[in-house]
């Protein structure tokens, strides 16, 4: 059986993904060059409500005061927790000057994601910032969304944090991922998953990449 990412549009073709108890990755890609994804920030979450936060996932800026990011790296953590974003950040480990860190004052999740194991469709969450980020061409600013209805070809970019490793030890990078993906047909890609589920895990909205097996948000 040959290896496919399932890739949720406008969620994972553009986010890290959370790095606790979830096992997500970015398998066979490089090293992001500093701000190659002005987009991209890091969402962090104050786990033990002692004012230290941490990172779980990625996510994209939409407008200087809202992020876009998956429904479950809420959800699986808690809503009831402090969270905050950094913007401008490449190196976890680093702080360089360009960070721009906000508290998230209001958690928007989209009204029909259902939370659980299986990652399924509406897998949004929309966060709003206490205080604008000051948007600087190049280092700091906001994604460009496709059009209602349109219809993905080429390829995909994904860019993240998650762990690069393909055994059960995950192995989490402070710099900055990316890896590029071809897009494949919609209906090719339900044709190869539902040979290995039981269930249809595909939807209408979801967004496939493939098939190498050596290159992937996630691996299997």
């Amino acid at each position: 059986m040959r290896k496919i990412s399932v890739i949720f549009l406008l969620i994972q073709v553009v986010l890290g993904f959370p790095t606790i108890e979830i096992d997500p990755k970015v398998v066979g890609g490089r090293d992001a060059i500093e701000h190659e994804a002005p987009y991209i920030v890091s969402l962090e979450v104050d786990w033990q409500s002692n004012g230290v936060f941490r990172h779980i996932c990625g996510g994209s800026i939409l407008t200087s005061t809202w992020i876009l990011s998956a429904a479950h790296c809420i959800t699986e953590v808690g809503l009831n927790l402090n969270y905050q974003i950094v913007a401008g950040q490449h190196d976890l480990s680093v702080t360089s000057g360009s960070e721009q860190i906000r508290a998230v004052t209001e958690i928007l999740i989209h009204e029909n994601f259902v939370s659980g194991p299986i990652v399924g469709p509406f897998d949004i969450t929309v966060l709003r910032l206490a205080s604008p980020l000051t948007i600087i061409a190049g280092v700091v600013e906001g994604i460009n969304l496709p059009l209602a209805g349109q219809i993905t070809l080429g390829s995909a970019t994904l860019f993240g944090w998650g762990s690069t490793s393909t055994t059960t030890t995950p192995s989490f990078p402070n710099i900055l991922q990316t890896v590029t993906k071809p897009i494949i047909a919609w209906d090719l890609c339900r044709e190869i998953v539902n040979a290995a589920f039981d269930h249809e895990p595909l939807h209408s909205s979801n967004l496939c990449t493939g098939l190498e097996s050596n290159y992937a948000a996630c691996n299997g």
